[in-house]
């Protein structure tokens, strides 16, 4: 599966014929809806995390933590998702 920036179909669909053993390409147009968001830095244990915030359509907040600024964490992925719930807790307070 290929996401293609609009009006740059037409190459990528020739490309994917001549470069690939492919007989054919299915291709359709999709649309996005994202929330307004913003972005706050946020101090865990292990540094600095950038969390994205939304007001959901029914009022609460949300919160989604920047999982490459997890992943330099060491100790596993247990403590990377004891940050992350630390990191989106404190963003969404």
């Amino acid at each position: 599966r290929l996401l293609v920036e609009p009006g740059r179909s037409e190459a990528v669909i020739e490309m994917c014929l001549s470069e690939t053993t492919t007989i054919g390409v299915r291709s359709h147009e999709a649309e996005r809806r994202t929330l307004p968001r913003s972005l706050r830095e946020v101090t865990t244990p292990s540094g600095a995390v950038t969390v994205k915030t939304v007001q959901r359509p029914g009022g609460h907040t949300t919160a989604k933590a920047d999982m490459d600024d997890l992943a330099g964490t060491t100790d596993g992925h247990t403590n990377r998702q004891r940050l992350r719930r630390l990191a989106e807790e404190d963003a969404a307070q």
